[in-house]
């Protein structure tokens, strides 16, 4: 997948165009009802505390500045509450994974919707992880102390609680896994749906 998604790019060139006006360019645009002003987005990576000591409130803030939108990863080291406080004025998105604990999966997103987040992206190709050797080889098998995956202090996944810092297996998505509902269909993504309102985008991804 990784060698496929580069050879992408590489079938793409840019093509000079010579003698059109340029006296009005404009990079804005508007994605998923926001008014962004580049066409891009920081995808909702988890666990930013591995590589910056303020997490996703840094990232949120970055996009808040640059203008352009914030995806914060439901396996964020930094939870829903603090990164909206840390970046106000950021369009900032939620994403969701599928729990084996539906009522913790709605709780999680009304939150992000109580804070100000403007819309969902449902993670869906997530359920079963392959075998990452990286993680394994590093022994990446759960976050190092004091970090924790801080969205789920106040809201416990209940069904596989904790498993992320199990350390049962060797690499820590093979951890991880056990919170998510294996068995779900597009009735799921039509039940989350119906639970938000209506004004907020849900973006199946």
């Amino acid at each position: 997948t990784l060698r496929e998604n580069r050879a992408a790019f590489g079938r793409y060139a840019l093509r000079p165009r010579a003698l059109r006006p340029v006296d009005a360019l404009s990079t804005t645009c508007e994605l998923f009802g926001n008014e962004l002003a580049l066409p891009v987005f920081a995808s909702p990576a988890g666990v930013h505390s591995l590589v910056d000591d303020e997490g996703e409130c840094a990232t949120a803030r970055a996009c808040g500045r640059a203008g352009v939108l914030f995806g914060l990863s439901q396996h964020a080291t930094v939870c829903i509450e603090d990164v909206a406080a840390a970046a106000p004025g950021a369009h900032r998105w939620f994403q969701s994974y599928l729990l084996k604990d539906r009522a913790a999966t709605l709780d999680l997103v009304r939150r992000a919707v109580a804070a100000g987040y403007r819309g969902v992206f449902l993670t869906v190709d997530s359920v079963r992880f392959g075998f990452r050797e990286v993680d394994a080889r590093n022994n990446f098998c759960a976050l190092p102390p004091p970090l924790t995956l801080a969205n789920y202090v106040a809201t416990p996944p209940g069904i596989g609680a904790a498993a992320w810092e199990a350390r049962e297996h060797r690499a820590w998505d093979q951890n991880s896994e056990a919170l998510f509902d294996t068995a779900a269909s597009w009735d799921a993504v039509s039940w989350l749906r119906e639970e938000l309102d209506p004004s907020i985008p849900l973006v199946v991804k």
